[in-house]
């Protein structure tokens, strides 16, 4: 019994220490720790999960849901894992496999905004828009201040050429979370609504969040150049060519 409750202590001192190494986007070394956490106890479902996360930061979508599914195979109702699957799977563009995902998760937490938004993505991927902004308005319905959920329903209003209330969501999202993406969509749909003025203003401030951000940059250079104001375009359009021959 006391070598059991010491060896549960050790389990919990490696999983605790992953999780500092995550959160300092150390991800390898938090990956290293689940791993002496798992093999103390082979049925943390914590450490599988979380060491799913971790991978799925470094982008190895594959092997994440290979964590995945090992703590779906120790509780199938474990809802976290159903939605990291699905968000994993997403990733790799298996979208009729993400919604699986999702509709396992639903029924456990109906009320679950992030499996709504989840699945709302996936139909989005399968160019399914109706469906998807269901599920976004679902999503918005449980939490009105989640951002992302208004920000994707954007992006599905913008698809569909509804740039009016595209725009809506995309200032709804910024009010709660001002980010760079954003932004620059906003700029996109009042480009397409021929707004250019506030367009540039758009790409402005998602540039001021993110000076990287190419997308912003090089449709700030596009505005300023259909508005003839050329010397400022070429400023945008040279700052791409230099992020692009840094990658």
């Amino acid at each position: 019994m006391t070598r059991n409750i010491k060896s549960e202590q050790e389990a919990s001192d490696w999983y605790d220490k992953g999780r500092v190494f995550h959160d300092q986007e150390k991800y390898e070394e938090a990956i290293e720790c689940y791993d002496k956490a798992i093999q103390i106890e082979p049925e943390d479902i914590e450490s599988w999960s979380d060491k799913g996360l971790s991978l799925f930061n470094l982008k190895k979508y594959e092997e994440s849901i290979t964590c995945f599914d090992k703590s779906i195979q120790i509780d199938p109702e474990y809802l976290y894992a159903w939605n990291s699957k699905g968000l994993s799977l997403n990733m790799l563009e298996k979208y009729e496999e993400s919604i699986e995902c999702y509709d396992k998760a639903i029924p456990m937490d109906p009320e679950d905004a992030y499996a709504w938004n989840g699945k709302g993505n996936s139909l989005f991927g399968l160019e399914k828009y109706e469906e998807a902004i269901e599920c976004y308005d679902k999503s918005i319905q449980i939490d009105p201040e989640y951002s992302e959920a208004l920000y994707h329903k954007g992006n599905v209003l913008k698809e569909l050429e509804r740039h009016e209330e595209s725009i809506t969501c995309y200032d709804k999202a910024i009010q709660i979370n001002s980010e760079t993406d954003a932004w620059t969509n906003k700029g996109t749909a009042l480009t397409e609504l021929h707004r250019h003025e506030e367009a540039i203003a758009c790409y402005h401030k998602a540039i001021q969040i993110d000076p990287e951000n190419v997308n912003a940059l090089f449709n700030k250079g596009n505005a300023l150049k259909f508005l003839g104001r050329v010397e400022e375009s070429q400023q945008c359009l040279d700052k791409v060519k230099e992020l692009e021959e840094k990658e």
